[in-house]
């Protein structure tokens, strides 16, 4: 199953070779960023965009606003190839002929927080694994924003603010999950079907430390970062576990949130939500789950920045 990450990331309006200006008012026209991109998606709401050099069409397919937050789906996905689409159950059949202007859509989450009289706001993006929108929201965005606003840029940045990275530093550890996304063949002989040489599947190693015994996050990262070779082979006590990802719970802000520790950076960047969200008939997951939790983490994020100036769903 592929892993569902929120990304988070600043949202700042910046005049051209100028300074950052406030979210709800920017530029010769006093606008309001929170209007303007509103009224923006609101525009390619059931209206393909599409981009020809990278052979991706989306439309925005959920949209709601509320206060200072707007939150919907983009749903689409690439187009450009010809295939035969099969069905699991009747293999030998084909379901339906793929044709080059075909898009298999798939829906992905965003959350716009721009809060009043700030410089800096949020987004926060859903994406599958390394399969995400991020690129293409933006140059959407990008598109009809430098027209109506020609000396002004909406800029985006990952958020590693001092304050975030010293609590995400010494925050309690409390599990440690080590993922390898196949089977080994030997395994895979003994627990399934007879003459099968299957191996896909999930094995997991997850260690559980007591609150007494819990170290830094940073110190878990420091560690694999300094033993990363060409592979990723756990070894304790003369058993070696060869795994693809490493994910982690710490507490932040007195709630428990799951980190991807693979790539380093997402330490400070993304959160692991696979194991929170419920998930549809189409095996997707549920916008009001996913919105609830995507509203959980971003409180969480702007508590530290905050601090006690934070209200949940005030600022």
């Amino acid at each position: 199953m592929r892993s569902i990450l929120l990304s988070v990331q600043g949202v700042r309006v910046k005049e051209l070779n100028g300074k950052y200006q406030l979210i709800d008012s920017f530029s010769s026209k006093g606008a309001d960023l929170h209007e303007v991109l509103r009224r923006f998606l609101k525009l390619r709401q059931g209206m393909a965009y599409e981009v020809k050099d990278a052979q991706q069409a989306f439309e925005v397919k959920e949209l709601r606003s509320s206060k200072r937050q707007i939150e919907g789906t983009l749903e689409g996905g690439q187009f450009g190839t010809q295939s035969d689409i099969r069905n699991l159950d009747r293999w030998s059949e084909i379901a339906y002929k793929k044709k080059v202007r075909d898009v298999d859509p798939s829906p992905f989450y965003f959350l716009f927080d721009l809060p009043e009289g700030r410089e800096l706001g949020f987004l926060l993006l859903q994406s599958f694994g390394i399969e995400g929108v991020q690129t293409f929201l933006a140059q959407m965005l990008h598109e009809q924003f430098a027209k109506e606003f020609p000396d002004d840029r909406i800029r985006y940045h990952r958020i590693v603010p001092e304050d975030l990275r010293r609590q995400l530093a010494t925050a309690p550890l409390s599990e440690i999950t080590f993922l390898r996304h196949s089977i080994p063949r030997d395994l895979a002989t003994v627990v399934g079907r007879k003459g099968s040489n299957q191996t896909k599947g999930t094995m997991r190693l997850t260690m559980k430390l007591d609150e007494d015994n819990a170290m830094a996050s940073e110190s878990v990262r420091t560690f694999f970062e300094k033993r990363r070779g060409s592979d990723s082979v756990l070894e304790l006590e003369g058993v070696e576990f060869p795994y693809d990802s490493v994910k982690i719970k710490v507490k932040m802000n007195g709630k428990e949130h799951t980190m991807d520790l693979a790539n380093p950076d997402r330490l400070r960047a993304s959160f692991d939500i696979t194991d929170e969200i419920e998930r549809a008939s189409t095996g997707h997951p549920t916008f009001a789950s996913i919105s609830r939790i995507a509203k959980e983490k971003l409180d969480s994020i702007k508590a530290v920045l905050y601090g006690g100036s934070h209200v949940p769903g005030k600022d």
